[in-house]
């Protein structure tokens, strides 16, 4: 199973990604989707809303014509064709879910990107079956919360 653990801000979604068998965290990498916009089409992060209680979802290995290899998270409802994919950017999103080893600042303009996504998005697929239930949730209340406390439950 996949849990997907978020932090909102007001110009992106944090979070992390937990691989879990037998209930024990097989393998984990930091998330970035576009921030919460009410579930719309390319311009908002997947349900649940923030403060919702958490969804699953499917996620099926997928091949891209556009990311090539990733996931492919079905059953949203409003939504198709949303992909775990490779990207450093939230501009990369396309309302799809970006995988990368750590946040940084990559180009400078003040917001977490993520990192070695490729590679990431490779190691995902090698730890993941055909298909992973995959479910999504906020860390915390809903306000807005720094990337510090991303990083702390991180490791918790």
């Amino acid at each position: 199973m996949l849990t997907l653990t978020r932090i909102r801000s007001p110009e992106q979604t944090l979070g992390i990604l937990r691989l879990l068998r037998n209930e024990q965290e097989e393998w984990s990498c930091y998330t970035l989707e576009l921030p919460w916009d009410s579930n719309e089409r390319c311009e908002s992060c997947i349900p649940p809303a923030p403060g919702s209680s958490p969804r699953t979802y499917h996620a099926e290995k997928h091949h891209s014509p556009r990311f090539g290899d990733c996931l492919w998270v079905k059953g949203v409802q409003g939504r198709s064709e949303i992909l775990v994919h490779a990207g450093n950017y939230v501009s990369d999103t396309s309302g799809c879910v970006l995988v990368g080893e750590k946040f940084t600042d990559l180009d400078g303009d003040g917001l977490s990107d993520v990192t070695r996504s490729r590679d990431t998005l490779g190691e995902l697929l090698a730890h993941c079956e055909g298909t992973e239930a995959l479910r999504v949730g906020w860390h915390g209340p809903a306000d807005i919360a720094p990337l510090e406390e991303v990083e702390a439950a991180a490791v918790s």
